[in-house]
């Protein structure tokens, strides 16, 4: 969870713009550090796996390349430490479907909104 805690702590003391970006990206590694604390592996994985997703999509844009790849770096340890690869496979069927569709659809517009307001 300490690491997690130094994820937000880099991204709350890097100087991204527009402050949206660091909204976004928080709030995904803050509901990562609250699945952990109530034992929920397999929920962190996903929400660190979002987290990963965003920072891919802006790296090199709103997310400069060279903290993108620190970013990726450390969520990749964390995802591999915690075992999220098994974990995520051993969701039941009924995890995925059309529920999954549904939270990535929002979870994406979120991020746009929130990133990017006045273009919608």
């Amino acid at each position: 969870m300490g690491q997690i805690t130094n994820l937000i702590a880099t991204i709350n003391g890097s100087s991204l713009s527009p402050a949206g970006i660091k909204i976004s990206l928080i709030a995904k590694l803050q509901a990562a550090l609250a699945a952990l604390q109530a034992g929920d592996i397999a929920t962190a994985c996903s929400d660190l796996q979002d987290f990963t997703n965003e920072v891919n999509a802006q790296k090199g844009k709103k997310v400069p390349a060279d903290l993108a790849d620190a970013l990726l770096s450390s969520v990749t340890e964390i995802r591999n430490q915690l075992g999220c690869a098994e974990a995520v496979s051993n969701l039941p069927a009924q995890s995925g479907g059309t529920f999954s569709i549904i939270k990535l659809v929002l979870t994406n517009l979120m991020t746009y909104i929130v990133t990017d307001p006045l273009q919608i």
